[in-house]
Protein backbone atom coordinates (compact mmCIF):
# COMPACT_ATOMS: atom_id res chain seq x y z
CA UNK A 1 0.00 0.00 0.00
CA UNK A 2 0.95 3.52 -0.92
CA UNK A 3 0.44 6.70 1.54
CA UNK A 4 -0.28 9.25 -0.64
CA UNK A 5 -0.81 12.77 0.14
CA UNK A 6 -2.69 15.44 -2.03
CA UNK A 7 -0.68 19.01 -2.96
CA UNK A 8 -2.93 22.01 -3.20
CA UNK A 9 -2.53 22.04 -6.90
CA UNK A 10 -4.33 19.14 -7.19
CA UNK A 11 -0.93 16.67 -7.66
CA UNK A 12 -0.94 13.25 -5.55
CA UNK A 13 2.76 12.75 -4.46
CA UNK A 14 3.77 9.29 -3.08
CA UNK A 15 6.01 9.93 0.89
CA UNK A 16 7.32 6.19 1.02
CA UNK A 17 10.38 6.03 0.86
CA UNK A 18 10.16 2.20 -0.27
CA UNK A 19 8.34 2.81 -3.53
CA UNK A 20 9.83 3.12 -7.14
CA UNK A 21 9.31 4.70 -10.02
CA UNK A 22 7.86 1.62 -11.34
CA UNK A 23 5.44 0.24 -8.33
CA UNK A 24 2.89 2.22 -5.92
CA UNK A 25 3.21 -1.00 -3.79
CA UNK A 26 5.51 -1.63 -0.80
CA UNK A 27 5.63 -4.91 1.37
CA UNK A 28 3.22 -5.29 3.84
CA UNK A 29 3.22 -8.06 5.99
CA UNK A 30 -0.57 -8.26 6.96
CA UNK A 31 -1.46 -7.75 3.40
CA UNK A 32 0.54 -10.69 2.04
CA UNK A 33 -0.72 -12.93 4.12
CA UNK A 34 -4.45 -11.70 4.35
CA UNK A 35 -6.35 -14.28 2.86
CA UNK A 36 -10.55 -13.98 2.04
CA UNK A 37 -13.26 -16.30 3.55
CA UNK A 38 -13.79 -19.12 1.54
CA UNK A 39 -16.93 -19.53 3.18
CA UNK A 40 -19.29 -17.38 5.38
CA UNK A 41 -17.83 -16.98 8.35
CA UNK A 42 -19.50 -18.86 11.72
CA UNK A 43 -20.08 -15.65 13.57
CA UNK A 44 -21.27 -13.92 10.18
CA UNK A 45 -24.80 -12.95 8.68
CA UNK A 46 -26.74 -12.35 5.60
CA UNK A 47 -25.30 -8.75 4.26
CA UNK A 48 -28.64 -6.47 3.35
CA UNK A 49 -28.53 -2.87 2.76
CA UNK A 50 -31.57 -2.14 4.63
CA UNK A 51 -30.54 -3.49 7.98
CA UNK A 52 -27.01 -2.74 9.43
CA UNK A 53 -26.24 -3.48 12.93
CA UNK A 54 -23.55 -1.80 14.94
CA UNK A 55 -19.93 -4.12 15.95
CA UNK A 56 -21.37 -6.52 13.66
CA UNK A 57 -20.31 -9.15 10.18
CA UNK A 58 -21.50 -9.62 7.53
CA UNK A 59 -20.75 -11.86 4.67
CA UNK A 60 -21.85 -10.94 1.00
CA UNK A 61 -21.47 -14.35 -1.71
CA UNK A 62 -21.83 -12.40 -4.77
CA UNK A 63 -20.78 -8.68 -6.04
CA UNK A 64 -22.51 -5.70 -4.77
CA UNK A 65 -23.57 -2.50 -5.91
CA UNK A 66 -24.75 0.33 -3.84
CA UNK A 67 -27.25 2.04 -5.65
CA UNK A 68 -27.22 5.51 -7.06
CA UNK A 69 -30.20 6.38 -4.34
CA UNK A 70 -26.89 5.47 -1.96
CA UNK A 71 -26.14 4.04 1.10
CA UNK A 72 -26.82 6.07 5.11
CA UNK A 73 -26.04 3.96 8.54
CA UNK A 74 -25.97 4.70 11.48
CA UNK A 75 -23.45 2.55 14.05
CA UNK A 76 -21.55 3.79 16.81
CA UNK A 77 -18.22 1.68 16.56
CA UNK A 78 -17.22 -0.50 13.22
CA UNK A 79 -19.36 -3.04 11.21
CA UNK A 80 -17.40 -5.22 8.66
CA UNK A 81 -19.16 -6.71 4.91
CA UNK A 82 -17.09 -9.32 3.61
CA UNK A 83 -17.72 -8.98 0.09
CA UNK A 84 -17.42 -12.52 -2.49
CA UNK A 85 -17.07 -10.58 -5.55
CA UNK A 86 -16.24 -7.22 -6.56
CA UNK A 87 -18.26 -4.32 -5.16
CA UNK A 88 -19.45 -1.33 -7.43
CA UNK A 89 -20.22 2.21 -5.76
CA UNK A 90 -22.97 4.24 -7.50
CA UNK A 91 -23.78 6.54 -4.60
CA UNK A 92 -22.89 7.81 -1.97
CA UNK A 93 -22.05 6.32 1.47
CA UNK A 94 -22.81 8.39 4.36
CA UNK A 95 -23.09 7.98 8.12
CA UNK A 96 -25.17 9.57 10.93
CA UNK A 97 -22.70 9.19 13.73
CA UNK A 98 -19.72 10.45 13.98
CA UNK A 99 -18.21 7.80 15.27
CA UNK A 100 -19.41 5.09 13.41
CA UNK A 101 -17.22 3.49 10.24
CA UNK A 102 -18.69 0.66 7.81
CA UNK A 103 -15.84 -1.51 6.37
CA UNK A 104 -15.77 -3.22 2.73
CA UNK A 105 -13.47 -6.39 2.83
CA UNK A 106 -13.72 -7.01 -1.06
CA UNK A 107 -12.33 -10.17 -3.06
CA UNK A 108 -12.47 -8.62 -6.26
CA UNK A 109 -12.75 -5.15 -7.06
CA UNK A 110 -13.85 -1.75 -6.14
CA UNK A 111 -14.85 0.81 -8.46
CA UNK A 112 -16.46 4.15 -8.04
CA UNK A 113 -18.62 5.53 -10.46
CA UNK A 114 -17.87 9.07 -11.90
CA UNK A 115 -20.95 10.53 -10.62
CA UNK A 116 -20.01 9.91 -7.53
CA UNK A 117 -18.47 13.38 -5.98
CA UNK A 118 -18.55 17.15 -4.59
CA UNK A 119 -21.11 18.56 -7.48
CA UNK A 120 -20.57 22.17 -8.28
CA UNK A 121 -17.62 22.35 -6.62
CA UNK A 122 -16.48 25.13 -8.98
CA UNK A 123 -19.28 27.73 -9.16
CA UNK A 124 -20.18 27.77 -5.05
CA UNK A 125 -16.95 29.20 -3.70
CA UNK A 126 -14.98 25.15 -3.98
CA UNK A 127 -14.61 23.00 -0.77
CA UNK A 128 -12.19 21.89 1.87
CA UNK A 129 -11.46 19.26 3.58
CA UNK A 130 -14.25 19.78 6.06
CA UNK A 131 -16.82 19.17 3.54
CA UNK A 132 -18.88 16.16 3.99
CA UNK A 133 -17.09 13.17 2.34
CA UNK A 134 -19.03 12.03 -0.04
CA UNK A 135 -18.11 8.22 0.76
CA UNK A 136 -17.51 7.03 4.15
CA UNK A 137 -16.64 3.48 4.40
CA UNK A 138 -13.36 1.68 4.71
CA UNK A 139 -12.48 0.21 1.65
CA UNK A 140 -9.87 -3.02 1.35
CA UNK A 141 -9.67 -5.00 -1.83
CA UNK A 142 -7.25 -7.90 -2.71
CA UNK A 143 -7.61 -6.78 -6.37
CA UNK A 144 -7.99 -2.73 -8.07
CA UNK A 145 -9.72 -0.12 -6.33
CA UNK A 146 -10.61 2.47 -8.94
CA UNK A 147 -12.46 6.14 -9.17
CA UNK A 148 -13.85 6.04 -12.71
CA UNK A 149 -13.45 9.40 -14.80
CA UNK A 150 -15.68 10.26 -16.85
CA UNK A 151 -13.17 10.64 -19.87
CA UNK A 152 -13.98 14.37 -20.44
CA UNK A 153 -11.66 16.21 -18.03
CA UNK A 154 -14.81 17.49 -16.26
CA UNK A 155 -14.94 14.86 -13.55
CA UNK A 156 -16.22 16.04 -10.32
CA UNK A 157 -13.83 15.60 -6.83
CA UNK A 158 -14.33 13.32 -4.20
CA UNK A 159 -13.90 12.87 -0.79
CA UNK A 160 -13.67 9.84 1.14
CA UNK A 161 -13.36 9.65 4.67
CA UNK A 162 -12.19 6.02 6.11
CA UNK A 163 -8.79 4.13 4.19
CA UNK A 164 -8.16 2.52 0.70
CA UNK A 165 -5.94 -0.63 1.30
CA UNK A 166 -5.73 -2.27 -2.59
CA UNK A 167 -3.42 -5.44 -2.78
CA UNK A 168 -3.08 -4.50 -6.50
CA UNK A 169 -3.21 -0.64 -7.65
CA UNK A 170 -4.86 2.27 -6.19
CA UNK A 171 -5.84 3.85 -9.75
CA UNK A 172 -6.84 8.07 -9.07
CA UNK A 173 -8.52 8.28 -12.55
CA UNK A 174 -10.56 11.28 -12.17
CA UNK A 175 -9.43 14.69 -14.07
CA UNK A 176 -11.04 18.18 -13.35
CA UNK A 177 -8.96 19.63 -16.44
CA UNK A 178 -8.55 23.18 -16.04
CA UNK A 179 -9.67 22.94 -12.31
CA UNK A 180 -6.50 20.36 -11.45
CA UNK A 181 -4.46 23.60 -10.33
CA UNK A 182 -7.23 24.64 -7.82
CA UNK A 183 -8.53 21.84 -6.46
CA UNK A 184 -7.46 18.14 -5.75
CA UNK A 185 -9.07 15.25 -7.37
CA UNK A 186 -9.01 12.90 -4.91
CA UNK A 187 -9.24 13.50 -1.11
CA UNK A 188 -8.63 10.89 1.54
CA UNK A 189 -9.47 11.83 4.79
CA UNK A 190 -8.28 8.73 7.37
CA UNK A 191 -10.55 7.92 9.99
CA UNK A 192 -8.66 7.97 13.47
CA UNK A 193 -10.91 5.77 15.19
CA UNK A 194 -10.62 2.85 12.72
CA UNK A 195 -8.08 0.69 14.70
CA UNK A 196 -9.63 1.92 18.05
CA UNK A 197 -13.47 0.35 16.72
CA UNK A 198 -12.16 -2.47 15.24
CA UNK A 199 -11.35 -3.62 18.74
CA UNK A 200 -15.24 -3.47 20.00
CA UNK A 201 -15.97 -6.08 17.02
CA UNK A 202 -16.01 -9.63 17.80
CA UNK A 203 -12.90 -11.92 18.14
CA UNK A 204 -11.75 -13.92 14.72
CA UNK A 205 -13.44 -10.87 12.86
CA UNK A 206 -10.56 -11.61 9.98
CA UNK A 207 -9.04 -8.10 10.79
CA UNK A 208 -6.93 -8.10 13.68
CA UNK A 209 -3.49 -9.23 13.57
CA UNK A 210 -0.38 -9.30 16.45
CA UNK A 211 2.35 -9.07 13.37
CA UNK A 212 4.85 -6.86 14.64
CA UNK A 213 6.73 -5.24 11.29
CA UNK A 214 9.83 -3.17 11.27
CA UNK A 215 10.29 -0.45 8.78
CA UNK A 216 13.97 0.85 8.55
CA UNK A 217 14.97 4.02 6.90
Amino acid sequence: TSIVYVTPGGYAKNQDPNLTATSNKTNDIWLDRFTFPATKPSNATTFSLSSIGNNAIYYNDADLTIPATGLTYNIANSTIVYVNGNLDIKGRITSTNANGLLIFIVKGKITIDPTVGVTGYSTVGGFTTNTVPNIKAGLLSLDTIEFKSNGKSTDTPIILQGFIISRKNLAFNRDLGTNNSQYPAHVIKYFVRSIPNIRNLPVNNGLESYDVQWNYE
